[in-house]
């Protein structure tokens, strides 16, 4: 009897808690949070998860006075590890209030989130590291370590110092930024070791130091200190001592290019007895083959082929286009694609390109469904099809954009300097003007700005000076951040024959190379500005009320300003005394009075006139030799001139009166030697050293 009555009594407080928590679970349902909140304590130490399950949701919600996520913290925990010890029936009698192990599991992932957002914009590491430890199946977890990592790197980076890298390093083997803090790590060691820009320490740098990120540049400073002089006996002596250099196939190919200052066979055979290591002879083999063959395209209704220097055909008209032959390779077109033709006729890149361009330095671009990317002679691409644009190399480095910014990289395809810029330009001098956050600005090869990102750089004048703008004038900024010259100057112009022109309150002056006015803004301003005012064979043309003259590069008249205007420098310089043009010599004589209405500067011993609206060539006895009826005259190189008559061009070479027939619709000069001639059916050449035009032998 009295065990059936202590059954009894455990199954009627059994049912008493269950009614007092199903009470807290019904205030909670009507927001009555002290009514809710009273009978959870009451009951947490008897029915203890559900309780706590209600407690959690309390502090969790913010629209009651209690709200206090630590506690939700607490609660839930408690919840959740009591939730098994739970009674089953209390289990399915509260389900109805989403009493039940996934909402508990819900609330804490709730918990976790709310707390992780109430922390991290603090930019506290400790609160991290908490959240961290303490929330381990949160989905905000990772994100607390990328927030946590990214303090960490930034506390490192305003640093900036060795240990502080090397330190970050050593506690944190999983940062994402390891691999950058390794690079700036290595880049301040790198730094440190080479600070005198010597050999010996690029060399001791290698030696001490052979897994730092920037071996590859500190062999590239090797090679570029070694080969400075750009000699055959540099590149012989880099190749010597320096046999495992990645630049060593470069010193090859480089110590080929400029013993080959004779581009000739017998040069080339001279070459491979003095070099018999050369670990290119196949392909020197190959060129001496290709070299004795001249080869020009030519066109036949709307194709083209190939023709030799007879002007017998070598190939079939088979291409839509072709391009003319530079290092050996010419670019062809079929259906709408492009390739690469050696002067066999032979395919040598396939056709499936888009865009191409001429091979330069054994390079050349290439475009492929909008995207380009960059090959070598053998069609390999050294950068895959990902790029928006690429530049040409110089300084053995690229400019190149893959989606918003420019990035720069080395022959070989690798990135050297990251993608921040929105313009890029060429390197000249280890050098190169960017933009960078929507200001001017230059970097070395490192890709280090030079100059504070507030600045404007508009351009370089030379390696150590710069131009500047500020309020839409301009200055003068040398490399170590002094000013020379305080922004005041409406223009600047380039550096030439160490003489810089510039715009000061409508007066022209010049600086040397320094940037120090040497001559002072006295003279007029000019149209044209950045042609007329450059000094070129130490004379430059200036103005003084409203009369033209020359100056020496002191400012010295050479040529008193007396003309109207001046022609282009030189041994005789065409002038106009209103309203007729004559020429002077450099001692200010007349040497042809005025009597034309237009002049062009002799070349030497021709110059280009025109009266009546038509143009002709005069001699410097000033003869006339040809009849003025020419729309336009051109000079392109010593005795040639294009002629334009009735929108029709022929070719005139003066020295041997070649004079070709008005039937072409444009001439161009490709090289010293050639000159290419085309109407809408034929190319053809004018072959300048053996003055004849070379034509496929059946269009004769």
């Amino acid at each position: 009897m009295r065990k059936l009555l202590f059954f009894y009594l455990i199954f009627q407080t059994s049912i008493l808690f269950s009614k007092n928590i199903e009470d807290g679970f019904q205030a909670l349902k009507i927001y009555n949070y002290f009514e809710a909140k009273r009978i959870f304590e009451k009951n947490i130490n008897k029915v203890t998860s559900p309780s706590a399950f209600g407690l959690a949701i309390i502090y969790f919600r913010k629209d009651n006075p209690f709200h206090q996520i630590d506690s939700a913290y607490k609660y839930i925990l408690i919840a959740e590890k009591n939730y098994s010890l739970t009674n089953e029936k209390w289990k399915e009698t509260l389900k109805k209030y989403q009493f039940d192990e996934l909402s508990i599991v819900e609330l804490k992932m709730n918990i976790s989130t709310l707390h992780f957002n109430q922390i991290k914009h603090l930019n506290d590491i400790k609160l991290l590291s908490i959240f961290i430890e303490n929330h381990p199946w949160a989905n905000e977890r990772f994100l607390a370590f990328q927030v946590k990592d990214s303090i960490l790197y930034s506390v490192c980076e305003q640093k900036g110092d060795l240990l502080s890298y090397e330190k970050f390093i050593e506690q944190n083997p999983k940062s994402a930024y390891l691999s950058k803090a390794k690079r700036k790590r290595d880049w301040i060691v790198f730094q440190d070791e080479t600070k005198n820009v010597l050999l010996n320490e690029y060399i001791a740098f290698i030696e001490k130091y052979p897994l730092n990120e920037f071996v590859n540049e500190a062999e590239n400073k090797i090679f570029e200190i070694q080969t400075e002089g750009n000699s055959s006996f540099d590149y012989q002596q880099f190749i010597r001592n320096f046999p495992t250099n990645r630049n060593v196939s470069t010193a090859w190919k480089k110590l080929f290019q400029v013993y080959m200052y004779q581009y000739s066979e017998e040069r080339m055979l001279k070459f491979l007895d003095e070099f018999p290591d050369y670990p290119y002879k196949d392909e020197l083999a190959e060129e001496i083959s290709r070299l004795k063959n001249a080869v020009y395209p030519y066109k036949e209704g709307d194709k083209f082929g190939l023709m030799n220097q007879k002007g017998e055909k070598i190939s079939a008209p088979t291409y839509d286009w072709l391009s003319f032959f530079k290092e050996g390779l010419a670019m062809a077109s079929r259906q709408q694609k492009i390739g690469y033709i050696n002067k066999n006729n032979e395919i040598v890149i396939p056709f499936e390109y888009d865009e191409a361009t001429d091979f330069e330095k054994g390079r050349a671009n290439v475009s492929w469904n909008q995207k380009m990317g960059m090959m070598d002679r053998s069609g390999k691409l050294i950068f895959n099809l990902l790029f928006k644009e690429i530049g040409l190399f110089s300084e053995d480095l690229v400019f190149a954009k893959k989606d918003s910014l420019f990035a720069y990289y080395d022959t070989y395809g690798k990135q050297i300097i990251p993608e921040k810029f929105e313009e890029a330009f060429s390197f000249q001098n280890g050098i190169a003007e960017v933009v960078h956050k929507g200001k001017g600005n230059c970097i070395d090869r490192f890709g280090q700005l030079l100059f504070p990102e507030h600045m404007n750089i508009v351009k370089s004048i030379n390696e150590q000076l710069f131009v500047f703008q500020e309020n839409e004038l301009y200055g003068i900024i040398h490399r170590n951040l002094n000013v020379v010259q305080i922004a005041q100057y409406e223009e600047i112009g380039v550096l030439s024959e160490n003489r810089i022109a510039f715009i000061l309150k409508d007066k022209i002056g010049f600086f040397d190379e320094n940037g120090a006015v040497i001559i002072p803004p006295i003279y007029e301003k000019v149209n044209n500005f950045s042609n007329l005012s450059v000094f070129k064979k130490g004379l430059v043309r200036v103005k003084i009320k409203n009369k033209m003259g020359i100056i020496d590069s002191y400012g010295l008249w050479v040529i008193p300003a007396q003309y109207t205007q001046l022609g282009e420098i030189g041994e005789w310089i065409s002038f106009k005394k209103e309203p007729l043009w004559g020429y002077i010599n450099l001692s200010n004589q007349i040497v042809v009075p005025p009597q034309y209405d237009e002049a062009f500067s002799f070349v030497e011993n021709h110059a280009i006139v025109g009266l009546n609206q038509n143009y002709s060539i005069i001699n410097k006895e000033n003869q006339v030799l040809i009849p003025f009826e020419h729309e336009s005259i051109q000079n392109i190189g010593k005795n040639l001139f294009i002629l334009k008559k009735n929108q029709k061009k022929a070719l005139l070479n003066v020295q041997n009166s070649v004079w070709k027939s008005f039937d072409y619709e444009s001439i161009f000069k490709i090289d010293e030697s050639t000159i290419v001639l085309t109407d809408e059916n034929n190319v053809h050449y004018y072959l300048i050293n053996e003055n004849r035009v070379l034509k496929p032998q059946n269009n004769e």
